[in-house]
């Protein structure tokens, strides 16, 4: 009896180890919790007009980079009803890391029809969401700029598309307290001529991603207001 009662005990610690070590090596969006040298994911959801929230496309929809996989993340059921897609970005960030520089996010050649819909976009002031540990991040698409001394036969406005997405993250110990977005690097794509790269037709996608502690508390971000992007404003 005694050696079942042992067994049976010898079982418990053993299950109660190895549930234990699987919430010591799980650190991700799911748990909130980074330890040192843990990947951070970005997920793009979103994009469509300014002043017209309810018209949405999934933001992959658009001409542009492609995920890192097909598979997006499985929505909440609040997400679901709003029709929210979370898809990852080909991203490479780890935790408490920033980049020494501009990453490449994809190299993409933009065709006659991608040009014109960038231009469209443009024109109906195209904004996205980006999402980092449910941390909601907004970022504009592109502006008209204008020409100050346009040359002959060109239009006096033209379109440019921002190509590098700034990420600066905030976190406190292992968790990732605040994350906000900011676009730059205006490009004019145009069909035919090199963007980025003097020899190749195509334009470039970049993003910097930089950290720093900020010495705030974590709350978690179902109790925060919709929209806010830092969660100690709860």
């Amino acid at each position: 009896m005694a050696r079942m009662v042992s067994g049976r005990v010898l079982v418990a610690l053993t299950t109660i180890m190895t549930m234990v070590s699987v919430v010591v090596v799980v650190a991700d969006d799911t748990t909130h919790i980074y330890e040192d040298g843990a990947s951070v994911k970005i997920y793009a959801n979103k994009i469509g007009p300014y002043n017209n929230p309810l018209e949405t496309y999934a933001y992959f929809e658009r001409p542009g980079c492609k995920p890192a996989t097909e598979d997006h993340k499985f929505p909440s059921l609040g997400q679901a009803l709003v029709g929210d897609e979370h898809f990852e970005m080909s991203m490479k960030i780890t935790f408490p890391k920033s980049m020494e520089a501009p990453a490449d996010l994809c190299a993409f050649t933009p065709s006659v029809k991608d040009a014109h819909e960038w231009q469209s976009m443009v024109e109906a002031q195209y904004w996205y969401q980006l999402l980092v540990d449910d941390l909601p991040m907004w970022g504009v698409f592109g502006n008209r700029s204008a020409e100050k001394k346009p040359e002959p036969g060109m239009p006096p406005q033209v379109h440019q598309i921002y190509t590098l997405q700034n990420i600066s993250l905030g976190y406190n110990g292992n968790r990732i307290v605040s994350a906000n977005l900011s676009v730059h690097h205006p490009v004019v794509p145009v069909v035919g001529v090199p963007m980025r790269f003097q020899n190749h037709l195509q334009l470039i996608y970049d993003c910097d991603v930089s950290g720093g502690s900020c010495g705030r508390d974590f709350v978690s971000n179902t109790a925060c207001r919709f929209g806010e992007d830092e969660r100690w404003r709860c």
